[in-house]
């Protein structure tokens, strides 16, 4: 509580409301986009399972899911696009390890 003549924002509504607007930015950039998950449905990781509804429902998102084997069939017979590999190669190169 604080006084009514009192305009300042206390520390913590501050950071509750920007971590708010930055949930409602990070929503609206990733609506209409698609989640691809890879390789989870034949490794067996529960924790690595998707929840589709919570991707369609809350965040907007199509979600698909492909097993290692799918991407193994692609690259042996050459279906995909070079130039796109290479943008992601190259963006990869650029991540740091941890």
């Amino acid at each position: 509580m604080q006084d009514a003549d009192d305009v300042s924002i206390p520390a913590d509504v501050e950071e509750k409301l920007l971590r708010f607007a930055r949930a409602g930015l990070a929503v609206a950039s990733m609506k209409g986009k698609s989640y691809l998950s890879v390789g989870g449905v034949s490794m067996g990781i529960a924790g690595s399972i998707v929840d589709h509804n919570f991707f369609e429902s809350w965040l907007g998102m199509k979600v698909q899911a492909v097993d290692m084997t799918e991407l193994r069939r692609r690259i042996d017979q050459k279906i995909y696009d070079e130039a796109e590999l290479e943008m992601a190669l190259a963006w990869r190169i650029k991540l740091p390890l941890r």
